[in-house]
Protein backbone atom coordinates (compact mmCIF):
# COMPACT_ATOMS: atom_id res chain seq x y z
CA UNK A 1 0.00 0.00 0.00
CA UNK A 2 1.31 3.47 -0.53
CA UNK A 3 1.33 6.64 1.53
CA UNK A 4 0.96 9.62 -0.13
CA UNK A 5 0.94 12.95 1.81
CA UNK A 6 -0.85 16.00 1.29
CA UNK A 7 1.82 17.90 1.14
CA UNK A 8 3.67 15.39 -1.14
CA UNK A 9 1.48 14.74 -4.31
CA UNK A 10 3.92 13.54 -7.18
CA UNK A 11 4.42 10.08 -7.88
CA UNK A 12 8.36 10.88 -7.19
CA UNK A 13 10.03 10.01 -4.14
CA UNK A 14 10.84 12.93 -1.31
CA UNK A 15 14.65 13.53 -1.83
CA UNK A 16 16.12 14.82 1.74
CA UNK A 17 16.73 17.88 -0.54
CA UNK A 18 13.45 18.39 -1.55
CA UNK A 19 12.61 18.37 2.46
CA UNK A 20 15.88 20.93 3.06
CA UNK A 21 15.31 23.54 -0.10
CA UNK A 22 11.56 23.88 -0.52
CA UNK A 23 11.35 27.22 -2.12
CA UNK A 24 9.53 28.56 -5.07
CA UNK A 25 11.58 31.15 -6.36
CA UNK A 26 15.46 31.34 -6.46
CA UNK A 27 16.70 32.38 -2.37
CA UNK A 28 18.51 35.38 -2.09
CA UNK A 29 22.51 35.44 -0.75
CA UNK A 30 21.38 36.46 2.17
CA UNK A 31 19.26 33.95 2.44
CA UNK A 32 21.24 31.11 1.91
CA UNK A 33 24.22 32.56 3.84
CA UNK A 34 21.91 32.11 6.65
CA UNK A 35 20.63 28.91 6.01
CA UNK A 36 24.26 27.96 5.68
CA UNK A 37 25.15 29.59 8.57
CA UNK A 38 22.60 27.73 10.71
CA UNK A 39 23.83 24.70 9.43
CA UNK A 40 27.29 24.64 9.56
CA UNK A 41 27.40 26.48 13.20
CA UNK A 42 24.22 23.96 14.50
CA UNK A 43 26.52 20.92 13.38
CA UNK A 44 29.80 22.46 14.39
CA UNK A 45 27.89 23.23 18.03
CA UNK A 46 26.73 19.92 18.72
CA UNK A 47 29.96 18.61 17.72
CA UNK A 48 31.56 20.70 20.24
CA UNK A 49 29.09 20.00 23.06
CA UNK A 50 30.14 16.32 22.59
CA UNK A 51 33.29 16.17 22.99
CA UNK A 52 33.01 18.80 25.64
CA UNK A 53 30.76 16.29 27.44
CA UNK A 54 32.93 13.35 26.25
CA UNK A 55 36.15 14.82 27.92
CA UNK A 56 34.13 16.39 30.93
CA UNK A 57 35.75 20.07 29.57
CA UNK A 58 34.84 23.26 28.85
CA UNK A 59 34.80 23.51 24.73
CA UNK A 60 31.28 24.82 24.26
CA UNK A 61 31.56 27.99 22.25
CA UNK A 62 28.10 30.35 23.08
CA UNK A 63 29.18 29.04 27.04
CA UNK A 64 32.31 30.89 26.45
CA UNK A 65 31.25 33.79 24.66
CA UNK A 66 28.90 34.15 27.76
CA UNK A 67 31.69 33.51 30.39
CA UNK A 68 33.79 36.18 28.16
CA UNK A 69 30.82 39.27 27.76
CA UNK A 70 29.79 38.69 31.25
CA UNK A 71 32.46 39.54 32.54
CA UNK A 72 33.75 42.89 30.50
CA UNK A 73 30.12 44.25 30.94
CA UNK A 74 30.88 45.53 34.02
CA UNK A 75 28.01 44.09 35.81
CA UNK A 76 25.52 45.89 33.94
CA UNK A 77 24.22 42.59 31.83
CA UNK A 78 25.87 39.12 32.79
CA UNK A 79 24.68 36.50 30.72
CA UNK A 80 24.37 32.80 32.58
CA UNK A 81 26.07 29.88 31.01
CA UNK A 82 23.25 29.01 28.50
CA UNK A 83 21.68 32.68 27.60
CA UNK A 84 20.25 32.68 24.20
CA UNK A 85 23.38 36.10 24.00
CA UNK A 86 26.42 33.29 22.95
CA UNK A 87 24.39 31.62 20.43
CA UNK A 88 23.54 34.30 18.90
CA UNK A 89 26.76 35.53 18.78
CA UNK A 90 28.10 32.13 17.96
CA UNK A 91 26.28 32.28 14.76
CA UNK A 92 26.73 35.65 13.97
CA UNK A 93 30.22 35.25 13.35
CA UNK A 94 29.59 31.88 11.26
CA UNK A 95 27.66 34.28 9.27
CA UNK A 96 31.10 36.26 8.74
CA UNK A 97 32.56 33.17 7.71
CA UNK A 98 29.99 31.93 5.15
CA UNK A 99 29.94 35.39 3.91
CA UNK A 100 33.47 35.68 3.26
CA UNK A 101 33.26 31.63 1.76
CA UNK A 102 30.30 33.01 -0.37
CA UNK A 103 32.56 35.80 -1.72
CA UNK A 104 35.13 33.33 -3.01
CA UNK A 105 32.86 31.40 -4.43
CA UNK A 106 31.07 34.32 -6.16
CA UNK A 107 34.65 35.76 -7.43
CA UNK A 108 36.41 32.67 -8.57
CA UNK A 109 36.15 29.26 -9.98
CA UNK A 110 35.84 27.60 -6.76
CA UNK A 111 32.83 25.70 -5.83
CA UNK A 112 31.64 24.91 -2.31
CA UNK A 113 32.17 21.33 -2.96
CA UNK A 114 32.94 19.31 -0.04
CA UNK A 115 36.37 19.28 -0.39
CA UNK A 116 37.31 23.03 -1.17
CA UNK A 117 34.76 23.88 1.78
CA UNK A 118 36.67 21.51 4.35
CA UNK A 119 39.70 23.30 3.22
CA UNK A 120 37.69 26.60 4.16
CA UNK A 121 36.68 25.25 7.70
CA UNK A 122 40.59 24.43 8.03
CA UNK A 123 41.23 27.72 7.24
CA UNK A 124 38.58 29.29 9.38
CA UNK A 125 39.74 27.30 12.23
CA UNK A 126 42.91 28.58 12.07
CA UNK A 127 41.36 32.09 11.93
CA UNK A 128 39.21 31.18 14.84
CA UNK A 129 41.89 30.01 16.98
CA UNK A 130 43.86 33.22 16.65
CA UNK A 131 40.95 35.19 17.70
CA UNK A 132 40.13 32.93 20.72
CA UNK A 133 43.84 33.53 21.58
CA UNK A 134 43.68 37.51 21.28
CA UNK A 135 40.42 37.24 23.24
CA UNK A 136 41.43 35.16 26.05
CA UNK A 137 45.12 37.02 26.34
CA UNK A 138 43.23 40.35 25.89
CA UNK A 139 40.20 39.27 28.45
CA UNK A 140 40.71 40.38 32.14
CA UNK A 141 38.94 37.02 33.44
CA UNK A 142 39.50 34.70 30.97
CA UNK A 143 37.85 31.22 31.56
CA UNK A 144 40.30 28.26 32.74
CA UNK A 145 40.13 25.90 30.31
CA UNK A 146 42.76 23.42 28.56
CA UNK A 147 43.11 25.68 25.64
CA UNK A 148 45.83 22.85 23.74
CA UNK A 149 42.72 20.38 23.51
CA UNK A 150 40.40 23.00 23.15
CA UNK A 151 42.04 24.68 19.79
CA UNK A 152 42.41 21.22 18.74
CA UNK A 153 38.60 20.60 18.95
CA UNK A 154 37.88 23.85 17.57
CA UNK A 155 39.98 23.16 14.36
CA UNK A 156 38.05 19.97 13.38
CA UNK A 157 34.50 21.64 14.55
CA UNK A 158 35.91 24.20 11.92
CA UNK A 159 36.04 21.70 9.30
CA UNK A 160 32.92 20.01 9.82
CA UNK A 161 31.21 23.80 9.78
CA UNK A 162 32.78 24.26 6.60
CA UNK A 163 31.67 21.15 5.65
CA UNK A 164 28.26 21.52 6.10
CA UNK A 165 27.83 24.86 5.53
CA UNK A 166 29.61 24.00 1.97
CA UNK A 167 27.07 21.14 1.81
CA UNK A 168 24.44 23.23 2.86
CA UNK A 169 24.87 25.74 -0.14
CA UNK A 170 25.11 23.06 -3.11
CA UNK A 171 21.54 21.94 -1.55
CA UNK A 172 20.66 25.16 -2.26
CA UNK A 173 22.35 25.13 -5.53
CA UNK A 174 20.61 21.93 -6.58
CA UNK A 175 24.21 20.43 -6.95
CA UNK A 176 22.66 17.02 -4.88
Amino acid sequence: MSHRSFLHTSNKPLLLKDVLVCQTKPMSSFGKILIASLTGTAFMTLFSYSISRKDKKQYREPELLNHLTGKISRGLFIPKEKHPLGYILHLLVGMGFTTAYWAVWRSTKIDPHWDNAMIFGAFSGVAGIIIWEINFKLHPDPPEIDKRNYYIQLMIAHIIFGTTAGGQWQLMEGKY
